[in-house]
This record gives structure tokens, C-alpha cells and sequence, in this order.
């Protein structure tokens, strides 16, 4: 799920009308009295158009689908918890962005959302084969006392399972091909393979 300019205007709204306001180090994981009296004075404080802004990306907030919905609140949750000084830092260079510059920060963070989730993809992938091991392998990697050994003899393993794979969805004129490549650029290839396939996911 992408992180749309809209919801991300909402998440700056929403954080810089709370941030502004709040005192201490740290936010509680709820408002106290005392914290709910101050943004209410802040938002008195407001100039009109400043609320309407606000207004407005409430109400886009408000339509947006229950997984965006818990994208803002995790997002929103991380801003409150940062210490009060880091908040009205950020609130202050949010409020300031020019709508192009705004943008682009919206595509930086689909940018990174996108790359957690890859690497989500990929970490399911590399536990898939981690668990297709032979007991054999998974015998030789308890013996191995120290933990360097046992994570390079895992990556070997799992270069080695990542090249069979890899081998056997090629078509024999083409595993000729790939084996006479330099080292660096079979690397590159398998590589890419493993990225693909964690993607799309295992073959139904």
C-alpha cells in the first residue's frame, strides 16, 4: 500500500497541530487533561486559514481506507513519541514546505515504504529456504561454535540453494551460458533472481 500526497498532507496536519503544543520529553501514549488543554488553546490559536488547511486534510483522513487509516495512527504514534524538542522541529519544516517540495517528500517516503516491504518479501523468501535445509547442513551449522562461522557458512548454504534454484528454471542452452560468466556477474544475475522470486512470491 502506497502512501498517497493526501494522506500524507493528513499525518503532517494532524502532527503539526498536536506538535506545536506539546511540552516534555516525551509524549504519553495518551493525552493527559493537561496536554488535551493546551492543543485545544493552540488550536484557538490558529489563524483561520490554518484550520480550514487542517479541516480539510481531516476530511480526506476520514475517507481513506482502514489499512491508510493505520498507516496515519502508526505514523502519527512515531511523531508523538519522539522527544518534544525533535516534534517542533519537524512540525515547523513540514509547515513550511512548498507544495513541489511537499511532493517530493511524500515520494521519498512511498520510496522507503516500498523498499520495507520488499525486504519484508525477502526475508520470508530467505526463510523458506533456510527451512529446506537438509539435516545434514542444519547438523554442520550447530557444530559450528563461533557465530561469524555459522553466518558465512549460512550465506554459502544459501548462495547454494538461491544457484540451484536459480538453475533449474533456466533452459540448458542458457545454464551453458550462465556458468561461463565471470563470478561477479553470476552474482549480479542470482542477484536479481532472488529478488524476483520473493516479489511474486513461490510457484503455485
Amino acid at each position: 500500500m502506497k502512501i498517497s500526497s493526501a494522506l500524507l498532507t493528513a499525518v503532517f496536519a494532524l502532527a503539526a497541530a498536536l506538535g506545536g503544543a506539546t511540552q516534555g520529553s516525551a509524549a504519553p501514549a495518551k493525552p493527559s487533561v493537561e496536554e488535551l488543554r493546551r492543543n485545544i488553546e493552540h488550536w484557538k490559536s490558529l489563524p483561520q486559514s490554518e484550520r480550514d488547511r487542517i479541516r480539510q486534510s481531516y476530511r480526506r483522513y476520514q475517507s481513506f481506507k482502514p489499512e491508510q487509516v493505520s498507516a496515519v495512527q502508526d505514523n502519527f504514534r512515531k511523531f508523538r513519541n519522539m522527544p518534544a524538542e525533535r516534534r517542533r522541529e519537524l512540525s515547523k519544516k513540514l509547515q513550511g514546505l512548498p507544495p513541489q517540495d511537499r511532493e517530493r517528500v511524500a515520494q521519498k517516503l512511498r520510496e522507503l515504504q516500498d523498499m520495507g516491504q520488499d525486504r519484508r518479501k525477502m526475508a520470508i523468501e530467505f526463510a523458506r529456504l533456510a527451512h529446506s535445509l537438509t539435516p545434514e547442513q542444519k547438523r554442520q551449522l550447530k557444530e559450528l561454535s563461533s557465530p561469524e562461522e555459522r553466518k558465512q557458512f549460512a550465506k554459502r548454504l544459501m548462495r547454494e540453494k538461491v544457484f540451484e534454484k536459480y538453475l533449474q528454471d533456466l533452459p540448458a542452452d542458457e545454464r551453458v551460458a550462465f556458468r561461463s560468466l565471470q563470478p561477479a556477474e553470476q552474482k549480479r544475475h542470482l542477484q536479481k533472481y532472488f529478488r524476483e522470486r520473493a516479489m511474486r512470491g513461490p510457484p503455485r
